[in-house]
């Protein structure tokens, strides 16, 4: 008997490993539909450089131009590489964050993970992919992370 409750426990325990997988697997198909979701002005934001003069917000363009000029890879194809790779950094922060709660409370995981204001947001609304934004969430996420570790005295 004491076999299968520990079994069972083991099962219940990858359930936020598979539904971030689940959610992983959803962001890439949905950046993978571009024509979808890569409307003209998100295109426009993230073409903007630093070719006519200093521009706020020209970064990630001249990172995009860059590339682009160096490795003749279509600008299009750099920008889904990389927002597929911000998308996969916030999903792996996201889980750091709420593995410890899932043990603690499951109510409160599914809670905020079936938020639509945190995970979902950009997978409901095909206009929210692509735009800048994602880059503050992976730093808000990862200070949450290192405040997390103070707490728990793992990081001085």
């Amino acid at each position: 008997m004491e076999y299968l409750i520990k079994r069972d426990l083991k099962l219940i325990n990858l359930v936020p490993i598979a539904s971030l997988f689940l959610i992983l697997i959803l962001y890439i198909l949905s950046v993978l539909e571009f024509k979808i979701s890569l409307a003209e002005y998100v295109l426009i934001e993230n073409l903007i450089n630093y070719q006519g003069g200093f521009v706020r917000r020209g970064l990630l363009g001249d990172i995009i131009f860059k590339l682009n000029y160096y490795t003749g890879v279509n600008h299009i194809k750099i920008i889904i590489c990389i927002y597929l790779s911000a998308y996969f950094l916030f999903i792996i922060l996201f889980y750091k964050i709420l593995e410890k709660i899932w043990a603690i409370n499951p109510y409160l995981f599914l809670f905020i993970f079936i938020s639509p204001s945190t995970l979902f947001f950009p997978l409901f609304d095909f206009n929210a992919l692509f735009r800048k934004e994602i880059f503050f969430f992976i730093v808000f996420f990862y200070h949450v992370c290192i405040a997390q570790q103070t707490i728990q005295k793992k990081n001085q």
